[in-house]
């Protein structure tokens, strides 16, 4: 790394690959249910707090390293690689990576010498996507609500700064670009986009009015879902009959945790 401002392009790596290195050998643990478990839920629990810090901190003198040395750092950092390899895919993650070691080997590097050679190879905006992960504090919740088209299923998707004490004052203009895939009960990839304004509206074809509804599957994506009430309700069955991923499960108890009692989940 070039400086200590780029430490999680270690850490965060580290801790990513020691769990996809499980996955590919011994895909029968489970292993990113585990993750969720541990990396990601103690990510999001210290990013909520307005005391949180971004994957990518200015660090001046030596003696500031060890604050930067937490679980932003190590935790989110690896989530924020878990998404990025998903959103540009396998093929072009690992094209990407064998250039960027390939250029870089014995020398130093900074995290925007990585996006480019990911960018290259994924042509994709990985730069201008990223960025707004790794430069600014917090993530954002994801309200979905719904409205139903004939046989089409109308979403309106809009995001916020998520704060664990709920006070958003002088977070109102905070915006990521947020990779999203949606699953439905008929289609396991029924949409994928990336939200890149304040709201936006999204058209699942085919989708029945009772059909549910699933947004950020696996829970590759680090950020919240606030699911309307009926929306909520209508995964009801999934969750009950284990239709849904374990990893889908835990990530919907942990969404539903800070809207017990509100009109939104």
């Amino acid at each position: 790394m070039e400086w200590w401002t780029h430490l999680w392009l270690n850490e965060g790596f580290a801790t990513w690959i020691e769990y996809l290195c499980v996955d590919h050998t011994h895909p029968e643990y489970e292993i990113w249910t585990n993750f969720l478990s541990r990396e990601y839920a103690s990510a999001m629990s210290l990013d909520a707090l307005a005391s949180s810090h971004p994957i990518e901190v200015p660090v001046g003198p030596p003696s500031e390293v060890e604050e930067i040395f937490d679980a932003i750092s190590y935790c989110k950092g690896s989530c924020v690689i878990r998404m990025l390899h998903e959103w540009i895919g396998q093929e072009s993650f690992q094209k990407g990576l064998n250039t960027y070691l390939t250029t870089f080997a014995y020398k130093n590097a900074s995290t925007g010498d990585l996006w480019a050679h990911l960018e290259t190879t994924s042509g994709k905006p990985v730069a201008d996507v990223m960025s707004t992960w790794t430069q600014q504090l917090g993530y954002p919740v994801i309200t979905v609500e719904a409205k139903q088209e004939g046989g089409n299923r109308v979403l309106t998707l809009s995001q916020r700064k998520f704060c664990g004490d709920g006070n958003i004052t002088g977070f109102e203009s905070m915006l990521w670009k947020v990779p999203i895939v949606i699953a439905t009960k008929g289609n396991p990839q029924a949409a994928s986009l990336v939200l890149t304004e304040q709201s936006t509206t999204v058209t699942l074809e085919g989708v029945g009015e009772g059909d549910w509804v699933l947004v950020n599957l696996d829970r590759v994506g680090f950020y919240r879902v606030s699911y309307s009430s009926e929306l909520f309700q209508s995964l009801t069955p999934a969750l009950t009959s284990h239709t849904l991923s374990p990893r889908d499960r835990l990530g919907l108890q942990n969404d539903a945790l800070p809207w017990l009692g509100q009109e939104s989940w």
